[in-house]
């Protein structure tokens, strides 16, 4: 594959994580208010401040890494290692009514299809 193909599917992968760490490292207060929400609705008490820091660690360095070839699979695992359990906790479509199930269902499968890309860079830049 041509090499600025490649640059440019890694960084339309990278985007979705790096315009939310830049919302959340801007809007602190608003991420930590949606940290504390996913919680309560789990039944979960969390140090909100602490996970706040190590989602921003890991969309900023997962983000960034996708853009450097030598690095980029490690940023993708990393960035799999991060939102396979997002996806289940933020998206769980199953649980809510009817009427907002289908909007959680897109949620949660857009989000699968970017592992879908994650993946594939892990294993070609492996």
């Amino acid at each position: 594959m041509d090499a600025a193909i490649d640059t440019g599917i890694r960084a339309l992968i990278a985007s979705p994580f790096m315009v939310s760490a830049m919302d959340k490292t801007l809007r602190p207060a608003a991420a930590e208010a949606e940290i504390s929400s996913l919680a309560d609705r789990l039944g979960f008490v969390v140090p909100v401040k602490p996970v706040l820091v190590l989602v921003l660690a890991a969309q900023w360095i997962g983000g960034a890494a996708l853009l450097v070839p030598a690095i980029a699979a490690s940023g993708a695992w990393l960035l799999v290692a991060f939102l396979v359990p997002v996806t289940f906790v933020a998206h769980p479509f199953w649980t809510f009514p009817a009427e907002e199930r289908a909007l959680k269902r897109d949620h949660f499968f857009g989000n699968v299809a970017i592992l879908g890309g994650l993946l594939f860079v892990a294993t070609r830049h492996s």
